[in-house]
């Protein structure tokens, strides 16, 4: 909406990402873009299976639509960011998702530009 104000000239469209999330106990369910129904789904675990993985889903047209991610906040942020850009595959979503949290995978969760602990 910024951007409309200050350039009326160049607008942009505002698409709203549908999103749902849900705390039950100890499991973080949370839900972006279309999903269920006669959608193609696929799942993509987590670092610890059992507790957190991702469901991707498409189209008829294998385009990526939404994703369920439960207890894996990254990958629901790189789910959001794949559909925000639109139009992504869903092996690009994947990709998408596991380049995402290949740091997270090897435990290495500060940021790059800190030093490591004791320095």
């Amino acid at each position: 909406m910024a951007h409309n104000i200050a350039h009326p000239d160049d607008l942009h469209v505002h698409a709203p990402l549908e999103y749902v999330w849900s705390d039950q106990y100890d499991w973080k369910l949370q839900l972006v873009g279309r999903t269920g129904g006669a959608l193609a789904f696929e799942r993509v675990d987590g670092a610890d299976p059992t507790r957190s993985f991702a469901v991707l889903y498409s189209d008829a047209d294998a385009t990526f639509v939404g994703a369920l991610t439960v207890n894996w906040p990254r990958a629901l942020v790189a789910c959001r960011r794949t559909l925000g850009r639109g139009g992504a595959s869903l092996a690009a979503a994947r990709e998408a998702l596991l380049s995402g949290t290949s740091r997270s995978a090897l435990g290495d969760r500060r940021h790059p530009s800190l030093p490591a602990a004791g320095q």
